[in-house]
């Protein structure tokens, strides 16, 4: 009888085991990346969606920007001028023009088609560390911001001639959006305060109740233009609607700095990345984490953003050794409890190689 029950209990036990082994296969499958780049040598600082929803720009501290398409293994273009590492970048509305900002203290306007300089603009001392275009049919507004605390404003018809600078309050501009009319700029400082300033003149136009208790490192405008998310170094994200100029939802999860924000297309959901090693997507109506991935040992995520049909997460890593990624895809349609944009048509995530049927990027030369 003793021996039975003996019997029994291994094999309840095995049992047991064998489901939290299953499980935690599971686990470790749902959080693995379908794609790996190794393009970048070193860590990638920022990511962009161009207008497309056909590319997206990666920047780095190898000093260059990468173009890529979402379904191919090989960047499409190169954009090589900045001297150290890149920190930002920016589209024009119609993709034309690409905008970065560098530690080299410069920024740069880029022809997007040629991935040639147009303009390098020094107004700053220190980091560039936000630039915007503004969003008329001309995207004749170019605006930088820095470490200074400073924001210049550019003339991209008359080449680009520096035709203001801002003096900003909370000591050095972290990140900086453009409002879709053209006529205001939200931005972060290391004081933790979001600002509302004037597009077209030298004022201050308001600023947001609430605040971070730490600087603000990045920040998204939503789809509809009515909220902003941005996440900080108090390791929150939170979420400010701009008519009410109020912090609302708080996202709290990370252990460490948030480095980076983005909505998916449909505005449902967040996504943030952090230097704690993990990025987040969270169900913003719920405030509610739903998915979060991360790599075996524990890397910075400095970017991360949807794909346009939200079915992944692209994503850029701190980059330690040539064996480490510096860009990774992550399948959000796999993931218990993130049903992200059930109506929209899949995409195929690239592969390596290339396979039958998928269009095959012409590799970068060598310059």
């Amino acid at each position: 009888m003793i021996r039975k029950h003996i019997s029994y209990f291994i094999l309840f036990m095995s049992l047991i085991s064998f489901q939290a082994l299953t499980a935690q296969v599971a686990a470790t499958k749902e959080n693995t990346p379908i794609y790996k780049s190794f393009d970048h040598k070193q860590d990638v600082t920022f990511l962009l969606k161009a207008p497309d929803g056909k590319h997206y720009f990666s920047a780095s501290r190898d000093n260059r920007i990468l173009m890529h398409e979402y379904d191919t293994t090989v960047p499409a273009k190169e954009f090589a001028g900045h001297t150290s590492v890149v920190t930002t970048l920016a589209i024009s509305h119609d993709g034309k023009y690409l905008m970065s900002g560098s530690d080299d203290g410069s920024a740069i306007l880029w022809d997007v088609e040629s991935a040639k300089i147009l303009q390098r603009l020094r107004a700053h001392q220190g980091t560039v560390t936000a630039v915007a275009i503004s969003p008329d049919a001309d995207s004749k507004r170019l605006y930088s911001a820095g470490t200074d605390g400073n924001i210049c404003v550019f003339d991209r018809t008359t080449g680009c001639k520096l035709i203001r600078t801002t003096a900003a309050e909370g000591g050095g501009i972290t990140c900086m959006l453009i409002d879709p009319y053209g006529s205001e700029l939200y931005v972060g400082a290391n004081d933790g305060k979001l600002r509302i300033y004037s597009a077209a003149k030298d004022a201050l136009l308001g600023i947001f109740e609430g605040a971070h208790t730490k600087e603000i490192n990045a920040m998204a405008l939503s789809p509809d233009a009515k909220s902003i998310a941005t996440g900080s170094n108090d390791r929150t994200c939170l979420l400010w609607d701009i008519k009410s100029k109020t912090s609302g939802i708080q996202f709290s999860g990370h252990t460490w700095k948030v480095l980076s924000v983005d909505f998916n297309p449909s505005g449902e959901f967040l996504t943030t990345g952090s230097n704690d090693g993990s990025v987040k997507i969270w169900k913003i109506s719920e405030g509610k984490e739903v998915a979060n991935f991360s790599l075996p040992k524990r890397k910075t995520f400095y970017a991360s953003i949807f794909s346009p049909d939200s079915k992944y997460l692209v994503t850029g890593l701190q980059v330690d050794k040539p064996i480490h990624p510096a860009i990774c895809y992550w399948p959000t349609e796999l993931t218990a409890g993130a049903d992200i944009h059930p109506d929209a048509q899949p995409m195929a995530p690239p592969v390596n190689p290339v396979k039958p049927g998928m269009k095959k990027a012409t590799p970068l030369k060598k310059k």
